[in-house]
């Protein structure tokens, strides 16, 4: 069962990184910048997964401050008036 979990999430993220982010050919030839290219790719990866906690947070953050019961009607009419 852990292995089967396991599977699903390392194939998820490479997959991710072929197809999102380059990885499926490398640029470089060698051993070594090809290292750089996997290391900056993961950076990006994870820097785009932070980003997207802290708006999560931030959204939860303001929700409550502002409408504790009600943070979705509040979003819809915050977008309808910026259009």
């Amino acid at each position: 069962m852990l292995a089967k979990k396991h599977h699903w999430r390392v194939e998820g993220i490479h997959g991710q990184a072929k197809g999102q982010h380059g990885l499926g050919r490398a640029a470089r030839r060698g051993l070594a910048n090809v290292a750089i290219q996997v290391y900056l790719t993961a950076m990006a990866m994870n820097l785009k997964r932070l980003a997207k906690a802290l708006a999560e947070a931030t959204w939860r953050l303001l929700c409550g401050l502002l409408m504790p019961k009600n943070c979705k009607v509040f979003i819809f009419h915050a977008k309808m008036n910026a259009t």
